[in-house]
């Protein structure tokens, strides 16, 4: 049974994306599914055909979520990989941390995705992290 989710979130001009799960590694992956629903009529078209790892490191979980997710954005941007499935592992160490993250899903194209919402940016001033009995969420603004 799959106990991550993802919903949309009112706001007067961007849009909020909260994202839920297990732990926070799920958390981030229901939000990285929550963008490409935004940027994609048809998700469900992509396919899991390439894989791609990254690492982020922040000074607490709120800036490596931020950072992580700004990493997704970018890659979007810079090389139309949509990401389908992911990954990771966060390593606590001296007061950082450290994720090492996998995605996997594809490249753009036009003939077989429908572009949606353009995302311009991750901001980090609203973004918020919150756990409950044995559920993580992550509320993040979207700037569109």
């Amino acid at each position: 049974m799959n106990k991550r989710s993802f919903e949309f979130l009112e706001h007067t001009s961007d849009i909020y994306v909260k994202g839920c799960g297990e732990n926070i590694i799920d958390a981030i992956a229901s939000c990285i599914e929550g963008m490409l629903n935004l940027l994609l009529s048809n998700p469900e078209k992509v396919e899991l055909k390439e894989e791609k790892k990254f690492e982020v490191r922040g000074n607490d979980l709120q800036e490596l979520v931020y950072l992580a997710l700004e990493q997704i954005l970018i890659l979007v941007d810079s090389e139309g990989f949509l990401s389908k499935s992911f990954s990771g592992k966060i390593v606590e160490n001296n007061g950082q941390y450290l994720l090492f993250g996998k995605l996997k899903g594809e490249k753009f194209t036009l003939e077989k995705h429908e572009p949606k919402t353009h995302i311009k940016g991750i901001t980090f001033h609203e973004l918020t992290i919150s756990s409950s009995n044995s559920k993580t969420c992550i509320k993040v603004l979207l700037d569109i």
